[in-house]
């Protein structure tokens, strides 16, 4: 059974599938495998995938979601999305740049992401990892790529009372930025216990389907440009790089297990040297989880589509804790153009090239020392999550867990790939980036110059 062939199981999704069949969705969720895929030979086999499935995630608007909203029939539900997506290729519903497609595409993400997934959570995580790393009282979040070509923000709000739920662009002003998405922010994801127990016709729900899995939402979900320019993902963008890659999630690698990516397998990841694999791995970092770049590495990640804005673009980085020879530099290129000087891997925290002191040891608990590491171009992780280094500590409190500040560019609308490349010499005994291809952060300049609100430690 496909996902569209559940959801149309189900006459409570009624007004919504008749949308993804009038828009020829239905058609495209369709697949399960890729046939393509050919398991490489050269790699340890019991760690290299076997195959490539395809799988989708839907968030989807029960009947009563639309009915709140005054929406009965297909007819009305076209001229809500026309509403607000215009109306390009009016009438040709299978156009992409139709508003009911738009309406569609916009509840799809590549990619199978259980609810104990959406956001880390104990569950869906090696218990004793996440018990680790995650600190209370901080929110979980995350960014998915929809297959409307937009991104979606997921949180789990624990610093506030609603801790127990998943939202999907949850607002955090007093006011949403465009008054009308009022009703359209805070979209809850319903869990499957707590949806089947709302009234007896979704007892029999089943949400599982052979290419993926269905989430019930409590708002109709929109996409609005001014909203989430100006407010959803007008903030620090902490891009965790292997969540980016839906062939981990719908193969059960991602937050899972350690695998060889090989060459091909991920279509956001790209090769350009000799090197055919990646290394997916749990581990301690942010997520829980890194891709290593191994031996002689040359290889490129495709970036999500950003809202149109110079942000300054920061990595994750594990460095020693002394100057470590074995460790080389690397280049980074963002569309094919060199980003600075080479980044030096061999630094030592706690040399003047970096310059780490733990904030204890500082007379302002570390905000003239943040400036000046900063001035060097490096930064101190975040301290929402643990890290190890002789024990679990804040990552901030972490002296090899830091941040590498790359570059300010100002990004335009379109594709965009950022590219490692190893310089050292080709000898044996060199190590590499360490697993710790952790997460990009995108952080627009006005969060970064605004000296009202400086930007926080989290």
């Amino acid at each position: 059974t496909t996902i569209a062939e559940q959801i149309a199981t189900h006459d409570f999704f009624g007004l919504f599938h008749s949308a993804m069949v009038a828009t020829g969705f239905a058609d495209r969720v369709a697949d399960d495998t890729d046939f393509s895929y050919k398991k490489p030979e050269g790699l340890q086999s019991d760690k290299t995938p076997n195959k490539r499935y395809i799988k989708y995630t839907a968030f989807i608007e029960p009947n009563e979601v639309f009915h709140k909203y005054g929406i009965d029939s297909l007819t009305e539900l076209i001229a809500f999305a026309e509403k607000w997506y215009g109306t390009d290729e009016k009438g040709n519903y299978a156009s992409p740049k139709n508003a009911l497609y738009k309406f569609v595409a916009y509840h799809f993400v590549e990619g199978e992401i259980p609810y104990n997934r959406i956001v880390l959570s104990r569950s869906g995580t090696p218990t004793e990892l996440y018990d680790s790393i995650i600190i209370p009282g901080y929110d979980l979040y995350n960014y998915y790529l929809t297959m409307l070509g937009k991104l979606m923000k997921v949180l789990k709000p624990l610093s506030t009372t609603e801790a127990q739920n998943i939202y999907i662009n949850y607002n955090k002003r007093d006011l949403p930025y465009n008054f009308e998405m009022r009703n359209h922010l805070d979209v809850r994801i319903i869990e499957l216990t707590e949806f089947t127990r709302l009234d007896e016709k979704y007892a029999e729900f089943v949400p599982t389907a052979a290419n993926g899995i269905i989430h019930p939402i409590d708002k109709i979900l929109i996409y609005n440009d001014d909203e989430m320019v100006g407010n959803i993902l007008n903030e620090r963008l902490r891009i965790d790089l292997a969540s980016l890659q839906p062939e981990l999630s719908s193969n059960n690698i991602w937050q899972t297990e350690f695998k060889y990516i090989p060459d091909g397998y991920c279509k956001g990841i790209r090769r350009h040297g000799t090197v055919n694999y990646v290394i997916y791995d749990m581990g301690k970092s942010y997520m829980c989880d890194g891709i290593s770049l191994s031996n002689y590495y040359d290889w490129a990640f495709k970036l999500p589509p950003l809202p149109s804005r110079t942000y300054e673009i920061r990595m994750s980085m594990l460095i020693s804790t002394k100057d470590n020879t074995k460790r080389h530099p690397f280049q980074i290129y963002l569309d094919g153009k060199v980003c600075g000087l080479p980044i030096d891997h061999s630094v030592s925290a706690f040399g003047e090239k970096v310059g780490w002191v733990d904030d204890s040891r500082t007379y302002d608990d570390g905000v003239e020392l943040d400036k000046q590491m900063r001035n060097r171009g490096w930064m101190k992780a975040p301290d929402t999550y643990n890290a190890y280094y002789e024990r679990y500590l804040p990552a901030r409190h972490n002296p090899m867990y830091v941040r590498k500040i790359i570059t300010i560019k100002h990004l335009v609308d379109g594709e965009h790939w950022i590219r490692f490349r190893f310089l050292g010499e080709s000898r044996e005994g060199v190590n590499v980036i360490n697993g710790e291809l952790d997460y990009l952060e995108f952080v627009p300049l006005n969060i970064v110059n605004d000296p009202l609100k400086p930007e926080d430690r989290h």
